[in-house]
């Protein structure tokens, strides 16, 4: 038998104002998701921990789960452009009313994961179980301008919030008598002597091809970078937990591009595919495109530890028969095993102004969009008003 079960995801809008036709709205549009059996042609991976665990020929179910195209995003509820598609820089929807048409501000763009899933079709209490996440690209983009944005949505709802649901003073809340109770503890299973070979029986694994986050100003910008990100753990019948995190390429881009020759960008960085000065010389800063050449994002490319290599095992300490384990705590080693490979500073005076200079931009802004929040505030009248963004509450500034 096959199951396919294929849904286009809601979309949740937030609106500035429940008043304002054109009011700046936050969107979380959860894409599409498409969950299904697999039948024949199993992901490779996981046939294989599976032939190696079990043996060839035991039964396995497979399974697949992808969410496409995630969005979060900052738009319009005048034109609704949540509605239009999901492609990149269009506008948000044609004029309408006079009103201003201009291309939604994504924060993060659009993004998809893929989940293989694989289980042991056992009744054991240790039935096999693998899980492999894949998550391709994720682009964060954020500038003063949309942060601020994002605040004022917030701090709407946090006003209305209270003006609907006003907390409570303190000395209004009722005393509470504490009444102690007393319980027993189940001690877990303890490994001992008799038990058989651990193995394992659980694993998850989790990677991120690509991490980007921007900083964008008028002027100025920092980007970040992180490329092969792998995260995995395992579970074994005798209690113990192995997980392991490796971390491939990393570096910080900071500044605009200079007039002066070879001005160095690169503000942090670790091992990367050229020297850090030859990247300055072409002044193009293509890492991504060096790391594209070597194979970095081909399916077949092993994973890489440029950066960092993170081990942590955890194992419960054996107790023989009979002896007493206080208060139900079950003891434990745990050993973590970090080894930080490489890792670059470029002391560069401008890229750090350029970061000081967005951060001030984004803090100036948030403290003038509080200021201007507690200046606006007023009674609240609740009520329902046919809009184009519906149910949606709005409050009256007229004096009663």
């Amino acid at each position: 038998w096959d199951i396919r079960c294929e849904i286009h995801a809601p979309i949740f809008v937030v609106p500035s104002s429940c008043t304002e036709p054109d009011a700046i709205v936050l969107v979380l549009d959860m894409g599409h998701f498409l969950f299904h059996s697999i039948s024949s042609g199993p992901p490779p991976q996981l046939m294989g921990w599976f032939e190696e665990k079990v043996g060839k020929g035991a039964p396995v179910d497979y399974w697949r789960f992808e969410m496409k195209n995630f969005a979060f995003f900052i738009g319009r509820a005048g034109v609704q452009d949540w509605r239009y598609s999901n492609n990149l820089n269009i506008m948000s929807a044609p004029n309408q009313e006079g009103m201003d048409a201009r291309p939604r501000s994504y924060i993060f763009e659009p993004f998809s994961i893929a989940l293989d899933i694989g289980l042991e079709n056992s009744i054991g209490e240790f039935s096999r179980k693998r899980v492999d996440c894949v998550l391709p690209s994720i682009s964060v983009v954020a500038s003063p301008e949309n942060i601020s944005d994002v605040l004022g949505v917030v701090s709407f709802w946090s006003d209305l919030r209270e003006q609907l649901m006003p907390s409570s003073p303190p000395d209004a809340r009722p005393a509470r008598a504490v009444v102690p109770i007393e319980r027993t503890v189940q001690v877990p299973h303890v490994a001992t002597a008799d038990d058989t070979i651990a193995r394992e029986y659980l694993y998850v694994s989790a990677k991120l091809v690509r991490l980007s986050f921007k900083l964008q100003g008028c002027a100025e910008s920092v980007e970040a970078n992180v490329v092969s990100v792998t995260a995995s753990s395992s579970s074994f019948t005798d209690g113990s937990h192995r997980g392991r995190i490796k971390m491939g390429w990393f570096w910080v881009l900071g500044g605009p591009r200079s007039e002066q020759a070879h001005w160095q960008r690169l503000v942090c960085h670790s091992r990367l595919p050229r020297s850090a000065e030859s990247f300055a010389e072409d002044e193009k800063y293509d890492i991504i495109g060096e790391l594209r050449r070597i194979g970095v994002f081909e399916t077949s490319f092993k994973d890489a530890n440029d950066l960092a290599d993170i081990s942590i095992t955890s194992s419960p300490i054996a107790v023989t028969k009979g002896e007493d384990v206080q208060q139900g705590v079950v003891l434990s080693n745990t050993t973590i095993d970090a080894s930080f490979t490489s890792l670059f500073l470029n002391w560069n005076p401008q890229a750090v102004k350029t970061m000081l200079v967005l951060k001030e931009d984004v803090m100036s802004r948030a403290q003038a969009k509080t200021t201007e929040t507690e200046s606006e505030k007023t009674d609240l009248k609740v009520g329902f008003q046919h809009s184009k963004v519906p149910y949606a509450l709005f409050y009256d500034t007229e004096e009663n």
